[in-house]
């Protein structure tokens, strides 16, 4: 059985958009630099063909820890459409930014190997563990009384 994504609904898409509008007069410089640092994270959420997009979960969350200093850098400096564009041509902006998503790919990527092989070792050794408590219950109580599993 498989799960089919949720549909989002109109309402929720036209109030964060009118929310967005609002705030963009305010806050210009932010939203440049925030929506062009995470193109990372929207270009996985658009090649992600998992509909769970856990791909693109895991870049995003990893681009948006690497925008954290992106963003107090331009709060420090001033909040204004220049700056953004200031912090934007710094090459060590993009090597934070770039750099996060290339950690959040290679968490995708590599992790779960990692992890199933551990677990695998994992549950092998509890089988062997298991049929040495089977010898010794065997040389007890005799093979009749333990059943005949996996010989």
């Amino acid at each position: 059985m498989t799960e089919q994504p949720k549909k989002t609904s109109t309402f929720k898409m036209i109030f964060f958009a009118v929310l967005f509008l609002a705030c963009l007069p305010f806050l210009f410089g932010y939203i440049i630099l925030i929506a062009v640092c995470l193109m990372p994270s929207f270009v996985a959420w658009i090649t992600d063909k998992d509909y769970k997009k856990r791909n693109t979960i895991c870049i995003f969350s990893f681009n948006l820890a690497g925008l954290v200093p992106v963003v107090i850098k331009l709060f420090k400096t001033g909040q204004s459409f220049e700056n953004a564009v200031w912090v934007l041509s710094d090459p060590f902006t993009w090597l934070i930014v770039l750099g996060s998503s290339m950690i959040g790919m290679i968490f995708y990527n590599f992790i779960p190997p990692i992890v199933s092989v551990l677990s695998k070792y994992g549950n092998e050794s509890k089988i062997a563990k298991l049929n040495e408590n089977k010898k010794i219950l065997e040389a007890r109580w005799g093979e009749q009384i333990v059943p005949n599993i996996h010989k």
